[in-house]
């Protein structure tokens, strides 16, 4: 298991020092805020081997590949952060992908309510003005629920499981 570099690590490697932010990664976060808001950094995920380097660089290009996949998801379906991740070619950056969705303004058009935890529970009660806002979005969709919180994943999970769903099939292409 790769643990990273750690924080002294990337002042050495990079030769700049890097703030940390307020986001707990599975590993850890470093990089710096844009005035705007938009975050620059590497995230070292915690299996090394599994993700080739270990480093996932959240740059522009991160940035649209991921929200590229998120408006690919048709109304009436939901996608986990997870897929999300391995559509865009960011395997075990769920996280990731969930900072990334964090950082969407109103103005984009983004079905960001779409976008669900593995378990098909509803987003935390900072997003979308709540869990209320959020079910309301998708019910008006026609997503159903199994319990209040929870969405029937096994009816409106996109892509299907039984679909190809590996970067090769799905995802945008490099250049």
């Amino acid at each position: 298991m790769g643990g990273g570099l750690g924080y002294h690590g990337f002042e050495k490697a990079f030769g700049r020092r890097l703030s940390r932010l307020p986001y707990k990664a599975p590993g850890l976060f470093w990089g710096v805020l844009e005035p705007m808001g938009r975050a620059r950094g590497w995230c070292v995920v915690r299996d090394a081997e599994a993700a080739g380097s270990g480093m996932i660089e959240m740059d522009d290009v991160f940035f649209e590949r991921v929200y590229e996949q998120v408006r690919r998801v048709p109304a009436g379906s939901v996608c986990t952060y997870g897929t999300i991740a391995e559509l865009a070619g960011y395997p075990k950056a769920s996280r990731e992908v969930g900072f990334a969705m964090s950082r969407v303004q109103r103005g984009w058009n983004l079905p960001c309510h779409r976008i669900v935890n593995a378990k098909g529970t509803l987003a935390p009660t900072y997003a979308f003005g709540g869990h209320r806002v959020q079910r309301q979005l998708l019910e008006e969709e026609g997503v159903t629920f199994v319990d209040d919180e929870t969405i029937d994943m096994a009816r409106h999970r996109w892509p299907p499981l039984d679909e190809p769903s590996g970067p090769e099939q799905l995802a945008l292409p490099l250049g």
